[in-house]
């Protein structure tokens, strides 16, 4: 029976922020966004989601045993990973990425940030994690080159520390 004076109240309060400032601090702290990021493909080990999305000790689930094994018996090949993009990059969700002329991913939320530049987010394979030299972002369809990625650990650092 309060809610609308407590949200003219926040309102008065609160500065609002746009969505895209938003999307810029989700992707700096490394989370990624369903169909977006990562979608029904993907485990959750691959997500960076484990701890918070799968319980170990629940009873019975939909891909309980895959996922179980994962995590008991070894890992997996893919992993959310930070984009430090080139300035220029044209890089868009969907967009592939290249190491070494192999595919090594798929670039997932591109934002612009006043303290990263352009930075993204995608699930890529582990050959890449620790690659030497820049990844490729190429169109989905592999015909026009958009632009070079660097891997970027999550949450974002400092581009300068």
């Amino acid at each position: 029976d309060r809610a609308e004076a407590l949200a003219a109240a926040l309102d008065a309060q609160l500065p609002r922020a746009a969505a895209d400032a938003y999307e810029a601090l989700r992707v700096v702290a490394g989370r990624p966004r369903w169909g977006r990021d990562y979608d029904a493909s993907h485990f959750p080990q691959e997500t960076g989601l484990e701890a918070e999305a799968v319980d170990y000790d629940k009873g019975c689930y939909l891909g309980q045993e895959v996922v179980a094994r994962i995590h008991f018996r070894g890992g997996v090949q893919r992993g959310l990973r930070g984009l430090r993009l080139d300035p220029h990059a044209r890089a868009v969700p969907g967009d592939a990425l290249q190491h070494d002329t192999r595919s090594v991913g798929t670039v997932g939320t591109v934002v612009v940030h006043p303290d990263h530049g352009r930075i993204a987010l995608a699930v890529v394979h582990q050959r890449a994690w620790d690659a030497d030299g820049p990844l490729t972002v190429t169109a989905a369809d592999g015909l026009a080159a958009h632009g070079r990625a660097s891997i970027a650990p999550l949450p974002f650092a400092p581009a300068d520390g």
